[in-house]
C-alpha cells in the first residue's frame, strides 16, 4: 500500500466464514458463499473502483494484506441478515471520520447482478465503512445498501482516450459511458473535465433514464495539456444538482502523457494607420498583417486594441496555417479617442490561449495626434405635440416630434428619455442625424404611467450626454399633461375556488382551479396571482388582461411537498402587487383548507430526507396543460407527468421491487 494510500479495503470474492461486529448486531457466524464472478469480471470491477476513488486515496485490492490495517467487504450471497431485513449490502458502522480502519461489510450479490450493480453496492458499503455515507434510517437500514425509490444513481464507466500519449499539437479524444443504475431517473446535469484540479472543459448532459446510460465524447483541443503527465478527470454531475443514491462514483480517469510539439508563432508587421493625425468627429483605420511563422497551425484567437490601459476594439482572428498570415484592418469609429496624444496599441492572442514558440512579437502601436473638430452637431426639438393634454389613467398619450441637427457635422446615435419630474417614463434609441437634416419621432406613454395630476413631461435629447454638441442649451421641451381619474374602473373577484382533494399526502400534488371574473365597466390589465400559506409565499403566476364583464378560468398546481404535514390555509390573491385601480378592493381573495400527513412508508422506503425531490412542474395559468404530480414519471422535459397504469400505493410497489430482486 502506498504512502499516499489513506484506507485499504480488501475485497473477499471467494466465500468465507466470519462473523459481524456492528454497532447494533453481533453475528458470530456468518458464511458468505463464492460470488461465482470469474477473474475477468473481477479485474473489471477492481479496476472501475480504484478510478473512482483514486482521487481520495482509497485503493480496492483482491489479496488481503501480509500487514497493516485494512477493511474487508465480503461480496457473495448469505442469509444471516435475512431476519433484519432485505439488504442489497450491509456494513458494520457508520465510521465518521474514518477512525475504524479494520471495519468490514458485506455485498449480497453474486454473478447474477451486473458489473453495475456489484459496484454501485460495494462503493454504496464502501462509503459507510469511509464516513461518507449515513442515510439515516431505523435499525439495520442505515448500514444497508437499500434501493431507495425514485432516486438515481449516476456512474461513469468505459472511460478511455483516443491516444494515452500526445504532444501540445494535437487535439485528444475521451471517450466514457455515463450509466444510471439507480431506479429513478435523473435529471439533466453537468459533466466537466479536469486536468488535475484545473477545469478544461464543461459539456451538458441530457436526462438520463433510470436503468439507462448515455456514450458521450469529448474532445480537449490541441493545447490544452500542457507538457508532462496529466491525469484527466471526468466528473458527472459535476454542480452536484442530482440528489443521487450514491454520490462516490461520480468520477473517473486516465493519465495522458503530453510532449512539446510543433507550435504556432504569432507575429505582427506592417502596422499602419489611415491618418497619424484626426479629429474629435473623424474615424482612423489601423491596417497590418498576422505571420504564423511556426511549425504549427495557430488557431482562432482574439485581437485587442488598447489606448494605454484603456481598451477600444476586440475582433476576433481565424486560424492561421503554419507559415500563412492574414491581412487585417480594424475601424477606430469618431469619438473612441479624445483630444491628445495616443498611443494605440494592438495585441494578438489578447488572452494568451495559444501556446507559442515565442510570446515577445505579438503585439506592436502607432502614436494618433487627436485635436478638436471644427464643425459639430448641435440637435435641437422642435414642434413637440400632445395627442391629447387632458386625459384620463386608461388612456395612452402619444408625443410627436421634430429632431433637427443645426449642426455642420453628422449627429451620432442617441438616446432620448421621458421624464415626469425626476421620474424616468421612457427611453427610446436615437438614431445618427445628418448635418441640417432632421428625424420625425413618436412616443408613447401608455395608461396608467401618470397618475392623477398635473404633469410636467420633458422630452430630453443626447440624455447621456456622449454627443459634443456646438449648443447643449437646445435639447429639452416639456409639455403639461392633466391626468384625471377614470370613471370606469375594472372589479377583479374571485369564485369557485375547489381544491383537487382538501387531503393529501406529502408525496401528493393537489390542484387548485378557481375562476377571476371582471365585474367592472374597464379592462383590467394583465397582474399577478400569488398564494400563500399564511404568511409563505408558495407560487406566483401571471395573470392576463381580462375584457370588462368578461372572466378566466385558472388553475395552480403546488407540487407535492409545498405543504408540510399538518392543516394549511391556502389562499389565492388576485392583483397581489395591487397595481390595479379596481372599484372594490375586497373581493380579490379566497381560502380553503388543505390537511396534509405523511404518506404510508415500509422500512425498506428511503428515509425521509431521500425523498426531497428536487423536480419541477410547469403548468400553463387560465386555459394551458398542467403536470399531475400524485405518481412520479420523469420525462426529458424535466416535468412529472403520470398515467393511470402508474397508480401504486407505497406497498404495491415495494412488492413489485422485491418480487424484481430490485429493492433491498
Amino acid at each position: 500500500m502506498s504512502m499516499e494510500t489513506s484506507q485499504c479495503i480488501f475485497l473477499d470474492f471467494d466465500g468465507a466464514f466470519t462473523s459481524y461486529h456492528g454497532e447494533l448486531l453481533e453475528q458470530d457466524a456468518v458464511t458468505v458463499a463464492d460470488s461465482g464472478l470469474d477473474t475477468k469480471r473481477i479485474n473489471a470491477i477492481v479496476a472501475a473502483l480504484n478510478d473512482m476513488y483514486a482521487a481520495s486515496g482509497v485503493q480496492f485490492v483482491t489479496s488481503a494484506p501480509a500487514a497493516g490495517e485494512f477493511s474487508t467487504i465480503y461480496v457473495g450471497k448469505t442469509n444471516a441478515f435475512d431476519a433484519y431485513g432485505s439488504f442489497a449490502g450491509i456494513s458494520e458502522t457508520l465510521d465518521s471520520g474514518n477512525l475504524n480502519r479494520s471495519d468490514n461489510a458485506f455485498v449480497l450479490l453474486d454473478s447474477a447482478s451486473t458489473d453495475d450493480e456489484i459496484i454501485s453496492t460495494i462503493s454504496h458499503e464502501a462509503g459507510h465503512l469511509l464516513g461518507e455515507n449515513n442515510h439515516g434510517g431505523e435499525g439495520l437500514n442505515a448500514y444497508g445498501a437499500v434501493v431507495f425509490t425514485g432516486t438515481p444513481d449516476l456512474s461513469v464507466s468505459d472511460y478511455n482516450v483516443s491516444a494515452s500519449s500526445i504532444t501540445t499539437a494535437e487535439s485528444v479524444k475521451l471517450t466514457f459511458k455515463v450509466s444510471n443504475t439507480g431506479n429513478g431517473d435523473a435529471a439533466a446535469s453537468t459533466i466537466k473535465i479536469y486536468d488535475g484540479e484545473t477545469l478544461i472543459r464543461e459539456v451538458a448532459l441530457d436526462s438520463v433514464a433510470a436503468g439507462t446510460s448515455r456514450n458521450c465524447t469529448v474532445t480537449i483541443p490541441a493545447g490544452k495539456l500542457p507538457v508532462g503527465s496529466r491525469k484527466v478527470y471526468v466528473v458527472v454531475d459535476a454542480n452536484n444538482t442530482v440528489d443521487e443514491s450514491n454520490e462516490n462514483n461520480n468520477r473517473a480517469y486516465r493519465t495522458i502523457n503530453v510532449t512539446q510539439g510543433a507550435q504556432p508563432d504569432l507575429r505582427m508587421a506592417e502596422y499602419s494607420l489611415s491618418s497619424n493625425s484626426i479629429t474629435t468627429q473623424e474615424s482612423v483605420k489601423l491596417t497590418f498583417k498576422v505571420y504564423n511563422d511556426g511549425e504549427a497551425k495557430a488557431p482562432a484567437s482574439t485581437i485587442k486594441v488598447y489606448d494605454g490601459d484603456k481598451l477600444l476594439r476586440e475582433v476576433a482572428l481565424g486560424e492561421i496555417d503554419a507559415k500563412g498570415y492574414r491581412n487585417c484592418t480594424i475601424t477606430l469609429v469618431a469619438g473612441k479617442l479624445s483630444v491628445g496624444t495616443h498611443k494605440v496599441n494592438v495585441v494578438l492572442d489578447s488572452e494568451n490561449i495559444i501556446a507559442e514558440s515565442s510570446e515577445t512579437n505579438n503585439n506592436s502601436y502607432r502614436t494618433i495626434f487627436v485635436k478638436e473638430a471644427a464643425a459639430k452637431p448641435d440637435l435641437r426639438m422642435e414642434e413637440i405635440s400632445l395627442s391629447s393634454n387632458s386625459i384620463t389613467t386608461q388612456e395612452s398619450v402619444k408625443l410627436t416630434f421634430k429632431v433637427y441637427n443645426d449642426g455642420e457635422a453628422k449627429a451620432p446615435a442617441s438616446t432620448i428619455k421621458v421624464y415626469d419630474g425626476d421620474k424616468l417614463l421612457r427611453e427610446v434609441a436615437l438614431g445618427e442625424i445628418d448635418a441640417k437634416g432632421y428625424r420625425n419621432c413618436t412616443i408613447t406613454l401608455v395608461a396608467g404611467k401618470l397618475s392623477v395630476g398635473t404633469h410636467r413631461v420633458n422630452v430630453v435629447l443626447d440624455s447621456e450626454n456622449i454627443i459634443a454638441e456646438s449648443s447643449e442649451t437646445n435639447n429639452n421641451s416639456y409639455r403639461t399633461i392633466f391626468v384625471k381619474e377614470a370613471t370606469a374602473k375594472p372589479d377583479l373577484r374571485m369564485a369557485e375556488y375547489s381544491l383537487s382533494s382538501n387531503s393529501i399526502t406529502t408525496q401528493e400534488s393537489v390542484k387548485l382551479t378557481f375562476k377571476v371574473y371582471n365585474d367592472g365597466e374597464a379592462k383590467a390589465p394583465a397582474s399577478t396571482i400569488k398564494v400563500y400559506d399564511g404568511d409563505k409565499l408558495l407560487r406566483e403566476v401571471a395573470l392576463g388582461e381580462i375584457d370588462a364583464k368578461g372572466y378566466r378560468n385558472c388553475t395552480i398546481t403546488l407540487v407535492a411537498g409545498k405543504l408540510s404535514v399538518g392543516t394549511h390555509k391556502v389562499n389565492v390573491v388576485l392583483d397581489s402587487e395591487n397595481i390595479i385601480a379596481e372599484s372594490s378592493e375586497t373581493n380579490n381573495n379566497s381560502y380553503r383548507t388543505i390537511f396534509v400527513k405523511e404518506p404510508v412508508r415500509s422500512l425498506a422506503t428511503a428515509p425521509k430526507e431521500n425523498n426531497d425531490w428536487n423536480v419541477s412542474a410547469v403548468d400553463t395559468l387560465c386555459g394551458g396543460s398542467y403536470s399531475d404530480l400524485g405518481g412520479w414519471s420523469l420525462e426529458n422535459t424535466a416535468c412529472l407527468t403520470r398515467s393511470a397504469a402508474d397508480n401504486l400505493t407505497v406497498n404495491d410497489e415495494e412488492n413489485r421491487l422485491l418480487s424484481a430482486g430490485k429493492l433491498a
